[in-house]
């Protein structure tokens, strides 16, 4: 039987930067498992990560992966993950997508997400 796959992070940080530049699917779900809350911020603010893994991101227990989320252009493909991100608990978060300026206007302000 075939051992759980354990989540992979790169050994240095130029090694990461390149991940980034163009992560493959399956290289962005082991950094999203990452325990390193450094590398998954970095992977949520990677305009070329998949928008599966940005929607897994966007509850993640940091606000700081969050709120990466939040920022990254990709998320505006998806209403619904903006719209949790706009109700998000964690201010840093709710700001990181006002300041976004790929999410539609109506959904940028976390007062009119939490009505829609």
């Amino acid at each position: 039987m075939h051992e759980p796959r354990k989540p992979w992070t790169p050994q240095s940080r130029r090694a990461l930067r390149e991940i980034l530049a163009h992560p493959s699917h399956e290289r962005a779900v082991q950094l999203a498992a990452s325990r390193n809350t450094a590398v998954r911020a970095a992977l949520a603010a990677a305009r070329e990560t998949p928008i599966g893994v940005l929607i897994h991101l966007s509850t993640d227990p940091e606000a700081a992966v969050r709120a990466a989320v939040a920022g990254n252009q990709a998320v505006a493909v998806s209403v619904s993950t903006m719209r949790r991100l706009g109700r998000d608990a964690d201010a840093s978060v709710r700001a990181a997508l006002e300041a976004n300026t790929f999410v539609p206007a109506a959904l940028r302000d976390a007062r009119s997400s939490v009505a829609a």
